[in-house]
């Protein structure tokens, strides 16, 4: 589980990096999240896309807190099987979102995609 300090500071961050997100938006972007995390179970990046999965739960706390923090918990309880797995997540849930704050952010179709991801 992350901390509770640590979930109010990456929904600052959130702010500022998604301004123009809503509940609808980050509900769109969990499904697609979880979605992609499936795709990849068994590849090199199914760990980046499970955090790629918490993030998008963090953001909820935007509108939802407490079902974010259920979500979160959730997650933790049912993807990890022991402490070294949770604090391997950790670490790739923070790797990611210094990723993702060093990329350029666009809404398409009402989800925010990095550039690189642009479908026209």
């Amino acid at each position: 589980m992350l901390r509770n300090e640590v979930i109010q500071a990456l929904l600052k961050e959130h702010c500022v990096i998604f301004p123009k997100a809503d509940i609808k938006s980050q509900l769109l972007k969990l499904a697609d999240e979880i979605d992609e995390m499936h795709a990849s179970k068994g590849c090199l990046n199914y760990l980046e896309e499970k955090a790629d999965c918490v993030i998008c739960m963090i953001g909820l706390g935007r509108w939802c807190p407490r079902l974010s923090k259920e979500l979160i918990r959730y997650f933790f309880a049912f993807y990890c099987k022991n402490a070294m797995e949770r604090r391997i997540l950790r670490k790739a849930i923070f790797k990611k979102w210094e990723k993702n704050k060093k990329r350029n952010w666009i809404m398409i179709n009402g989800i925010y995609q990095h550039k690189e991801k642009e479908v026209l």
